[in-house]
């Protein structure tokens, strides 16, 4: 697995314009494939690549994903939890 140290464009460059496939839980399969004991959510996008928030830059395990807006107004901000591997609960 390659780590870029990100400047100002890349993350432009890389998600601007994706569309989202699926929104789904990774499953206990792949989680132990991964020697995770939490499965984290994965976001996959049409042209096949995803993203999956993970505990730390090492791959130790999945992570949690925080969703907020912009800072004005009565915006909803909520948190979305990684499962443990086995568990059949929706969200937290």
């Amino acid at each position: 697995m390659r780590t870029f140290m990100l400047d100002e464009n890349w993350l432009d460059q890389k998600l601007k314009g994706k569309t989202i496939k699926s929104i789904e839980y990774m499953s206990d399969e792949e989680s132990k494939y991964h020697d995770f004991s939490k499965k984290p959510i994965i976001i996959r996008f049409t042209d096949g690549t995803c993203l999956i928030p993970l505990m730390d830059d090492e791959v130790n395990n999945g992570g949690s994903l925080y969703c907020g807006l912009e800072p004005e107004g009565d915006n909803e901000e909520f948190l979305i939890p990684s499962k443990m591997v086995g568990s059949n609960l929706r969200g937290c």
